[in-house]
C-alpha cells in the first residue's frame, strides 16, 4: 500500500517538475523518497526514479552538490536493476 502511495506522489512530483513547478515538486519527491527508503530493497528502481527527479529539481535550483550526490546514488541503483538508459543518463549528468 505504501509503495503505491509513494509511486503516486512521485508521479505528481514529476508532473509538477515537468511544468516548471520545481518548488512544489521537491517536497513530494522527498516524501516519496522517505517512503521508498522505509520499504527497502523491493523499491530499488522506484527509489532510483525518485532520486532522478529530485536530482533534476536540485539542478534547476542550483544545488549542485546535492544534485551530484543524488545522481551518484541513482546510478548505483539503476546499475543494480540493470537499467542501462538510467545508468547512461546518470553518467552524462555526472560528467557535466
Amino acid at each position: 500500500m505504501k509503495g503505491r502511495l509513494a509511486y503516486a506522489i512521485r508521479h505528481e512530483a514529476d508532473i509538477l517538475r515537468e511544468t516548471g513547478k520545481v518548488g512544489e515538486a521537491e517536497p513530494l519527491y522527498l516524501e516519496a523518497e522517505e517512503i521508498y527508503r522505509q520499504l527497502g530493497e523491493p523499491a530499488t528502481l522506484d527509489l532510483a526514479n525518485t532520486l532522478r527527479g529530485l536530482a533534476l529539481v536540485n539542478e534547476a535550483t542550483a544545488k549542485t552538490e546535492a544534485s551530484k550526490a543524488l545522481w551518484q546514488e541513482a546510478r548505483v541503483l539503476y546499475a543494480k536493476c540493470d537499467v542501462q538508459p538510467g545508468v547512461a543518463e546518470c553518467n552524462k549528468k555526472l560528467s557535466q
